[in-house]
């Protein structure tokens, strides 16, 4: 009993690392999207 409540407070915990990072790379690729887009519409023929 003991050894299947470890592993499943385990398995919860590497979920949420594994869900945090995933937020966390989400944002920082937004981020780098968000800064890159202005200096396209500067340079290319877009339609604003």
């Amino acid at each position: 009993m003991d050894t299947k409540k470890a592993l499943e407070s385990k398995i919860a915990a590497s979920l949420t690392d594994g869900l945090d990072y995933l937020t966390s790379t989400f944002r920082a690729s937004r981020s780098n999207i968000s800064t890159l887009l202005p200096k396209y519409d500067e340079q290319g023929p877009m339609p604003v």
